[in-house]
């Protein structure tokens, strides 16, 4: 029973922990939503989330832009997060999101880190509404990680994540972190003991490695983070030419003039809208 099924069934959350009975020894990948379907437990989420009183009415509660017949409610208990997704013509759950603490790490990486794990009807799957449910939990400031195990759909969900945040991979074992680099091979992907993360906006690699207590090459740490560093991107593309003759006039933006052969070349002079009054 996965963490999420047992949000479901029960009606407080529950930390999440893995039985070491079964350890896939070929694909990772192995996870199948349908064989699992729990909508009655939803109906009961939805009931409740629907009753004056009960814990689960009124949270805080959010639409998504692009699909305006959905509403996402969310709950934090015991520094887990839960997103419920409401379909408000249907009148019921679409499915929900849990983003459990992972107890396989230690106390400074359980300050920034959970691993989703969602379970949506059928009807709503291939929708973006946990990619949607994602960009939230990530734009909160939250970093993510993946669990032991994924289903196709959740690790192609991760793949297209990882186009728009800086994602990697680690090695998880006895509670601490190794960053194995920015993609792995099939043979390290297989193990259980391999993780993929995404960082939320804000985030360098150099500094999740200091704030998780990551382990791995100093200097490999360093050249990512200055490459996914928008200030360090900034600098370089601000940066003169320095070398004779080679000096190209760049495009400036609108309502900025050339300074005048006077004025340092470095010191553009802003020109003044005519409707503004002189100060």
């Amino acid at each position: 029973m996965t963490a999420l099924a047992m949000g479901f069934a029960l009606p407080s959350p529950l930390p999440f922990f893995r039985i070491p009975f079964h350890r896939p020894a070929e694909l990772r990948v192995d996870v199948d939503p349908s064989k699992n379907e729990r909508g009655e437990s939803l109906e009961l989420i939805y009931e409740r989330i629907r009753s004056p009183g009960d814990a689960l009415h009124g949270l805080p509660a959010f639409g998504l832009p692009r699909d305006p017949q959905l509403k996402v409610h969310i709950r934090e208990a015991d520094g887990e997060f839960y997103a419920y997704v409401e379909d408000l013509q249907e009148r019921r759950l679409a499915g929900c999101t849990v983003f459990n603490r992972l107890i396989e790490v230690d106390r400074r990486a359980d300050r920034h880190l959970r691993s989703p794990h969602s379970r949506y009807l059928a009807q709503y799957q291939r929708r973006g509404i946990a990619t949607a449910v994602y960009d939230w939990a990530l734009g909160t400031g939250i970093c993510l990680m993946t669990g032991a195990r994924q289903s196709a759909g959740a690790h192609a969900l991760w793949r297209k994540l990882a186009q728009r945040y800086q994602a990697g991979f680690v090695d998880l074992r006895d509670r601490r972190l190794t960053y194995l680099g920015r993609d792995v091979g099939p043979n390290d992907l297989d193990r259980l003991e391999t993780r993929m993360f995404l960082l939320a906006p804000g985030w360098s690699l150099l500094t999740f490695c200091a704030a998780v207590g990551m382990r791995g090459p100093v200097l490999l740490l360093l050249l990512l983070s200055l490459h996914w560093s928008r200030k360090f991107l900034a600098m370089v593309l601000a940066t003169p030419t320095r070398k004779a003759g080679l000096d190209k006039p760049r495009s400036l933006p609108p309502r900025v003039t050339r300074a005048a052969p006077s004025q340092p070349v470095c010191c553009p002079i802003v020109s003044r809208p005519s409707s503004l009054p002189n100060p």
